[in-house]
This record gives C-alpha cells, structure tokens and sequence, in this order.
C-alpha cells in the first residue's frame, strides 16, 4: 500500500472529490467511444481523457488537515483489499434521454467491491463531520456534459450507433483529489493517493 504525499499549497482550503482512476487499457476504450460521439456530436462538452474517473464522493471545500484525516483512515481499511476488476459494460444518460445532463458509462450489473470502497469513504468522511451522500450510489464514468446549447434530440441513437463493446477494468487505488474552478473548466490535481493492498 502506497500514500502519495499532499501536495503543498499556500491555502488550508480547497475543493475536493474522491475518485476512482480506470486502468490504462479501459481508458484507452472509453476515449476511443468519446471520439466516436464526438465526430457525430460535437456540442456535447466531451470528457478529456485525463479526467475520467469514477467519483465515489464529491467534498466541496473543506480543509487540508481534515483530507489527511481521511487518507490516514482510509489507509487502513483499504490495506488488506485487492484491486478491484469489472466490466464496463453499459452506457446511458442522467437523469434520462428527454433532458440528460451527464452522458456515462458504467455497469450493467451491480459491482459490490465498488459499493463497499463508496461506503468506507462515506463512513471516513462522516466521522469528520462531513454528511453522507442522500442518493443512491450509481457507479459510473462521466464522459460528456449537456450544455444549455448542446443538441441532444439524437443522443440515444448516437450511443447505439457508436456501440461500446464490453470492455475489462481494474481499479488499484482511492484518490483524493483537488479540484480548482478555471475559465476553461476544472482542473484536477491529485492531493492524496491510496493504493489498495495485496488482497487476501
């Protein structure tokens, strides 16, 4: 099991979400379907291939001192847990095709490994006061967002026709990551990293 070390920063507070990153092989077929649909849809804001992940809770601002609380909590649970494999197997649409939002892909079967590392992150997170998140958890990948001018009547058929093929993924680790608001859009950076341990 490996902690990366904070990154320094002149603020105490910053924004912040956990995430789960996709293996190199899983990325590079989520990024092949994103252009697919880019070529047939361009007005949808598609995800660059450095930010897609699986958010398993998104903070808000909170303080550096109370994330390094977490990590260290965190750390202990995920020491005796392996990587996690799945199956990306399912695309679709939030909160549904008359007026989606965010454009993902998933899972079509539940993934329980990915429910309980959610679950020790609401628990790490509660016990610092942080409140659980009121939904259901949904795991996904966000590929593209809905803009207020984005054309999205073909949406539906343009995920079938670009047809994503069921592809293996591997999940090695829980990120912590800092995220700053710019002109162009979030940038992310990582703030801690927890690999997960050998398994049993």
């Amino acid at each position: 099991m490996t902690l990366s070390s904070p990154h320094p920063a002149a603020s105490n507070i910053f924004r912040c979400f956990v995430a789960l990153y996709p293996d190199t092989r899983a990325l590079e077929a989520v990024t092949a379907f994103i252009e697919r649909l880019r070529e047939r849809n361009d007005t949808i804001k598609w995800e660059k291939p450095g930010q897609i992940h699986l958010t398993a809770k998104f903070i808000g601002d909170i303080d550096r001192e109370t994330a390094r609380r977490v990590r260290e909590s965190l750390s202990e649970g995920f020491a005796s847990m392996g990587a996690i494999e799945a199956t990306l197997d399912a695309t679709g649409v939030f909160p549904n095709f008359r007026r989606p939002r965010i454009v993902w892909v998933g899972f079509s079967a539940r993934v329980p490994a990915l429910e309980n590392v959610q679950e020790a992150v609401e628990d790490a997170w509660e016990r610092e006061g942080v409140p659980r998140e009121k939904q259901r958890f949904h795991p996904h990948l966000t590929i593209g967002r809905v803009k207020d001018r984005s054309r999205f009547d073909r949406l539906e058929n343009d995920l079938a026709a670009c047809s994503f093929s069921p592809v293996p993924v591997t999940f090695t680790s829980v990120r912590i990551m800092e995220s700053t608001l710019t002109p162009g859009g979030a940038v992310h950076r990582e703030f801690a990293r927890i690999d997960f341990g050998p398994g049993s």
